[in-house]
Formats: structure tokens, sequence, C-alpha cells
């Protein structure tokens, strides 16, 4: 760098600076943008009952864990909290569905409920026809 009158030069300062930003803009877009995809008992560790687990496409992928008898009483849609994976709420609906519930947890644009807020009444309509639904969520999800 050449110095003017003992000091660098702003100019000089501009190139480092922007490379640096980039770099770190780069770095915190990633996992945002490119995003795993959904996997089934990828997270899910509960002992006892065996529900079925699925995915399915209602606007969107869905993980389904029904009840091991198929026979569900009610639906639960969980809204992801912000910037996690469906499948880190998998343990829910195996917990879940020993009591009858068909548990429905989509998939979110980059991983943010907030994107895609009224995706409840879709994922009802399409996978839980004649079904009580709840709704609920995590953080950003609620």
């Amino acid at each position: 760098m050449s110095l003017h009158n003992g000091r660098v030069k702003p100019r000089h300062l501009i190139i480092p600076l922007l490379a640096l930003l980039v770099g770190y803009g780069v770095g915190v877009a990633q996992p945002i943008v490119v995003r795993d995809p959904l996997v089934v008992g990828q997270d899910a560790v509960v002992d006892g009952t065996v529900p079925r687990v699925t995915l399915a496409d209602a606007g969107g992928d869905v993980l389904v864990i029904d009840p091991p008898d198929g026979e569900a009483r009610v639906a639960f849609v969980l809204y992801p909290g912000g910037l996690v994976r469906p499948q880190a709420y998998e343990w829910i609906g195996h917990a879940l569905a020993g009591h009858g519930v068909r548990t429905l947890i989509p998939e979110m644009p980059f991983d943010l409920a907030v994107l895609d807020a009224d995706r409840a009444g879709q994922v009802a309509t399409e996978l839980a026809p004649g079904l009580d639904v709840v709704v609920g969520g995590h953080s950003l999800g609620e």
C-alpha cells in the first residue's frame, strides 16, 4: 500500500474492505440458501411407539407422522422455527402418535415459516381431511 504523508490512502482500503464484506455475506447467506433435503428419521429418537413416517406433497414437502395403526383422531400441523429443518421436530410426532395424533410438519421456504404463514390450511385440507386440526409452532413458526 502506498503512503500519503505517512498514512494509507483511503482508496487502497476500499477493495480489502469490500472483499471482507462480500466474504462475510456469502458465509451468512450460504446456510440459508443451500438447504439440506428433508430426511425422514434423521433426528427422531423416541422409545416406545413406532409410528408410520412418510413424506407427502401439499404445496411442498410435508413430514407426516401417523399413529402405528394409521387411525388418527386429530391432526397437528407444526410450523418449524426459523432456520430449523422439519425433521428436528419429528420426535414430537413420534411422541404424539401413540395418542392418535397425525403430525404434519411442512417444509418452509428457506426454513422460514413467516414466508408461507398460510400453509396450514392447504396442508390440513390435503393431508387431514375429516380430522379436527390443531396448528402450532415454535419460535418464528408460531
